[in-house]
């Protein structure tokens, strides 16, 4: 966001629920200053209903947990100007970001060690065979667990956080995400069809010899 943007004042925004919100918490004008990194003079202007720059309000907006839009009790029929849509929506998408990035690393960090695990116990098995079928068992499971993660991803997490930063959702096209589903859909069958024929090919050559 532009230097402009962040410097610029906001105007006909007088009705703020700041003091309403900082009741709610219990906290005192001093608190909500030291929590905000805003001096104590302008926490008193804001509740009071005068004007600040987004910068400060994203300072306390950031102090509650809540949207800058959030501050403000009829913001949307206001005169509002577009910078703080704009915000909301990039502090939405980075916090968004954040939760599927948060998500990717304990799955898969999860997910390796286990097969890191098993691959080690696998390798202890005494016979070629067991070897065998050990091996494309895991990969198999490989396989499973990859796909797995992700379609949890897609089924269960996003529209989760759609929910939850609903100024994000629009950046989700329903005809891609279908399309999306389609394809690993497709991709597990076609995987889980191939390791089959695997096996049995493996497991016929076992038997031969």
């Amino acid at each position: 966001m532009s230097k402009q943007s962040v410097d610029c004042l906001l105007d006909n925004m007088t009705l703020t629920k700041i003091a309403e919100l900082r009741k709610e918490r219990g906290w005192t004008q001093e608190r909500l200053a030291e929590e905000s990194k805003v001096n104590i003079r302008t926490i008193q202007r804001l509740e009071s209903g005068e004007d600040a720059s987004l910068q400060t309000l994203n300072a306390v907006a950031e102090a509650f947990d809540v949207r800058v839009s959030n501050l403000f009790v009829s913001v949307y029929d206001s005169n509002k100007p577009q910078e703080i849509i704009e915000l909301d929506n990039h502090i939405d998408q980075k916090n968004r970001k954040s939760a599927l990035q948060l998500f990717n690393f304990i799955s898969y960090s999860v997910f390796f060690l286990l097969m890191f695990f098993a691959l080690s116990v696998i390798s202890n098995f005494s016979s070629d065979e067991m070897l065998n079928i050990g091996g494309i068992a895991w990969l198999f499971i490989c396989f499973l667990g990859v796909w797995g993660i992700k379609l949890i991803r897609v089924n269960w997490i996003e529209p989760k956080l759609d929910k939850k930063f609903p100024l994000t959702e629009s950046l989700t096209d329903n005809h891609g995400n279908r399309s999306h589903k389609k394809v690993w859909i497709l991709g597990a069958v076609i995987g889980v069809l191939i390791i089959i024929v695997w096996v049995a090919i493996t497991l016929y050559y076992c038997n031969s010899f």
